[in-house]
């Protein structure tokens, strides 16, 4: 199992858990559904939460609003901070905004779930918290802009819609036959810038010893 973030970790993380959604999909508020061995989905998301208070996790906030009325004194005894959005008909986003707005001066990163992950696990979070605590923090160094550079300009010599063609020599070929018997010799590497063509009989006999003979090479 993954160990706790040492004491001295800088980070102070706050976990936000948005649980005031009506659950219109479902019909019903989803996050009082039983989960057990937990009384409801709600409670199962935060008994993965609650052990990393305080050492890995500075405070747990749990915003409300849909059915407050019922979820409040589920969550009365847990060491949280139960926030009501009076504006959760206007989205998550707002309940959002409500947290942000309740977190101390001090914090400088938040963790942000919904309320219905029922199969979440501690070690998971554990896992995320120590790898934003092995990532160099960069937001405190000074930002040097990258240094101004002149424009340049290119000038298209092609029309844009119209490829680029090298010129090609006439060609040195005579046209094909219009004889429906004539075949191409295959091109050798010897002959292979300039091939050739040859014209067979029309005589159905002579046109067969020639299939055999390509075939025979």
């Amino acid at each position: 199992m993954t160990s706790p973030l040492p004491p001295h970790n800088p980070l102070c993380v706050h976990a936000i858990v948005l649980a005031a959604g009506s659950s219109r999909r479902m019909g019903t508020n989803k996050l009082l559904l039983p989960w057990p061995p937990y009384p409801t989905i709600l409670s199962a998301t935060l008994a993965a939460l609650l052990p990393l208070l305080p050492s890995s996790l500075q405070t747990l906030h749990v915003i409300t609003g849909h059915q407050s009325e019922q979820i409040t004194p589920l969550l009365q005894a847990l060491p949280i901070h139960l926030i009501h959005n009076p504006h959760h008909n206007d989205g998550m986003l707002s309940s959002l905004q409500t947290a942000l707005r309740h977190l101390p001066p001090h914090a400088t990163t938040a963790m942000i779930l919904p309320a219905d992950l029922p199969m979440l696990q501690t070690s998971t979070l554990l896992t995320l918290l120590h790898a934003l605590h092995n990532t160099p923090q960069t937001a405190d160094s000074p930002t040097t802009p990258p240094p101004a550079t002149a424009p340049t300009s290119r000038t298209n010599t092609h029309a844009p819609d119209t490829p680029h063609t090298p010129p090609h020599p006439p060609p040195t070929t005579p046209p094909p036959t219009t004889d429906p018997y004539s075949l191409t010799n295959p091109i050798s590497p010897s002959t292979a810038d300039s091939p050739t063509t040859t014209a067979h009989s029309t005589d159905p006999s002579s046109f067969t010893s020639t299939i055999s003979s390509h075939a025979a090479d």
